[in-house]
């Protein structure tokens, strides 16, 4: 029997199917339904494939039952190839929504985020890693940080035609690849691996083939495929590792430029790293961060240094010793996200100050972040809000005057923090730059609506010390307290400088939303997306102490002679070189090319 076959079900006999299909599961358990699960699924695939969009709304069902069916019983290649269903549907409804002028269902985003989580690992395991880094890109662009906002690429296209590079690793992933597009032709448990290898390499190649044949603009603007991860590898001369925390261990994929002469995509367990022990080390990171007591949060930070460099580093370097002498992009899938992995050390040093480090929130990013051109000069602009009373931050107005001095620029000061309170801070305590519970409304705002956008736009360096106010459950409404509320939100609704580097001296604003943690909805993919090629800033609160603005000023002087990455790595180093506390530059990190 073929594995996929004509279909002979519409979208509502479909609908209904899988409602039995569910029916069965709640009376039986879900062994009951696999042999099942997997027909409807294969068969609305063909639906759909054959033009029929009603069926996209069971195959993402059927396809998603199917999966965890699959994976439950170790069947990692039929898995993986519910999964690839699962993706295609969820495009095809993506579509759909674009097409009707309607938002994307809530209900899925939920699926989506438990499928994300599980297929990388689950396509390392069936032997195809280059499955993993397809479905992770496809899974993860539905809601922002891969289907950007429409930009102005007038100056960037004028200055890269990513055509002719995409055209060159077309040439060449065609001379390595033995990939054919024939369809299966066997029953889904006889599926071998070196088969579905084949046709993933297929599918990459025609996505190569569909890029070569666009324009320039409308192959930047497309729905990300790890085309865009291996345009960005070559842009920017990086390894690009994806890191995902799956349901029992967590996996590392190792994707290369095929001009490297290496192997195109290879794959590691991560044994340490599954998703209940991620999810447990960002909770205890992030309630004994909340304790004012410095001797507390650094031995909190020294932890977590330690687990990710356990569960992360040590495997990966062993496994790719290489790596810790070339350039490198993490590609952190889901919470994972969360961790210090720039800074976690390699043998007792700080990764980013290895190797020439960043994390990319997708492979789209990484390639839309290496399309913007270098900057020649800088037009620099310095910012600082310290606020007043209780959560003033006094060493924030001094970090603005001495950055910007550098650059020879006057700050923007937005407020006085006003005379010191009477008690100071208890002794072993410290003031962070961040607010958690919306204290924003007690304090006038000391700027009028987007009176610094404009300046903001017009720079290519851009220094900002202040408070940060995460909102992890609404992320676009994460904000700056800089003179005002300044949402993500409201930035996204304007452009940076192309290629401008964005350095957020402020609480959180590295970290993401948890509710949809797949889709790394924050600051930096939000910065990335509107033309910043650098975004550097941390996962968590910063202390307001002198150690953090002489971190700043050596970034600074730094970022005259190298690029924001390597200034940032050799700031680090030097600090942790040099014993200053962990709480300083574990959290910060580069986000971009």
């Amino acid at each position: 029997m073929s594995l996929f076959r004509r279909p002979r079900s519409s979208g509502p006999e479909a609908a209904r199917a899988y409602k039995e299909l569910q029916d069965r599961v709640h009376a039986s358990g879900l062994d009951s339904v696999e042999k099942e699960a997997w027909e409807l699924q294969k068969n609305c695939f063909l639906q759909l494939k054959a033009g029929d969009e009603s069926v996209a709304g069971p195959l993402c069902s059927a396809a998603r039952l199917s999966f965890i069916i699959e994976a439950s019983h170790s069947q990692w290649i039929t898995a993986t190839a519910a999964a690839l269903n699962f993706s295609v549907a969820i495009q095809s409804i993506g579509a759909q929504c674009e097409k009707r002028g309607v938002p994307f269902p809530e209900a899925l985003r939920p699926e989506i985020q438990q499928m994300a989580d599980w297929v990388v690992y689950v396509a390392h395991r069936s032997g195809v890693p280059l499955a993993g880094c397809m479905l992770a890109e496809k899974l993860t662009s539905q809601m922002f940080g891969d289907r950007t906002y429409k930009r102005e690429l007038s100056e960037v296209l004028h200055r890269h035609d990513p055509i002719k590079e995409l055209r060159s690793i077309q040439r060449t992933l065609a001379r390595m690849s033995a990939a054919s597009t024939a369809a299966l032709a066997v029953e889904p448990n006889e599926v071998p691996s070196g088969q579905l290898q084949q046709m993933f390499e297929a599918m990459l190649l025609d996505d190569l083939r569909a890029g070569t044949q666009m324009s320039a603009a409308s192959y930047v603007l497309t729905a990300s495929s790890p085309v865009h991860a291996l345009h960005g590898a070559s842009s920017t001369g990086r390894s690009v590792i994806y890191l995902a925390a799956g349901a029992g261990a967590g996996t590392a994929i190792r994707l290369e430029a095929p001009r490297t002469g290496l192997p195109l995509c290879e794959s590691i367990e991560l044994p340490d790293f599954s998703l209940e022990t991620v999810r447990a080390q960002i909770k205890a990171l992030r309630d004994d961060l909340k304790d004012p007591r410095v001797r507390v949060r650094d031995e909190a930070v020294n932890r977590a240094l330690d687990k990710v460099s356990e569960s992360v580093w040590d495997p990966v370097i062993a496994a790719w010793p290489d790596l810790s002498e070339t350039r490198v992009a993490l590609v952190p899938i889901g919470e994972s996200a969360l961790l210090p992995l720039y800074t976690a050390p390699i043998d007792g040093v700080p990764a980013c100050a290895t190797t020439d480090l960043t994390i990319a929130p997708s492979g789209n990013a990484l390639m839309l972040a290496s399309l913007w051109p270098l900057p020649t000069e800088h037009h620099t602009f310095v910012a600082a809000d310290p606020w007043s009373g209780p959560h003033a931050i006094r060493f924030a107005e001094q970090e603005a005057e001495k950055v910007a001095a550098i650059h020879g620029v006057q700050p923007h000061i937005m407020r006085s923090p006003g005379p010191p309170e009477p008690d100071g801070v208890p002794d072993g305590t410290e003031h962070v730059r961040g607010l958690d519970d919306l204290r924003q409304s007690t304090i006038a705002d000391a700027v009028p609506d987007d009176a610094l956008i404009p300046d903001l736009a017009q720079s290519n360096l851009i220094h900002i010390a202040c408070h940060g106010e995460p909102d992890p459950h609404r992320p676009l409404q994460t904000a700056l307290l800089l003179g005002r509320r300044l949402s993500l939100s409201t930035l996204l609704e304007n452009d940076l400088k192309a290629g401008a580097t964005v350095i957020l001296s402020a609480c959180d604003l590295a970290s993401i939303g948890t509710e949809f943690a797949a889709e790394q909805l924050g600051f930096p993919a939000g910065l990335l997306a509107i033309g910043a090629r650098s975004v550097i800033g941390p996962l968590w609160a910063v202390p307001d102490t002198a150690a953090t603005v002489d971190l700043m000023i050596e970034l600074h002087r730094d970022l005259r002679d190298v690029a924001p990455s390597v200034a940032l790595g050799q700031a680090i180093g030097r600090a942790a070189a040099a014993g200053v506390r962990p709480s300083v530059w574990a959290p910060f990190a580069h986000f971009g090319g």
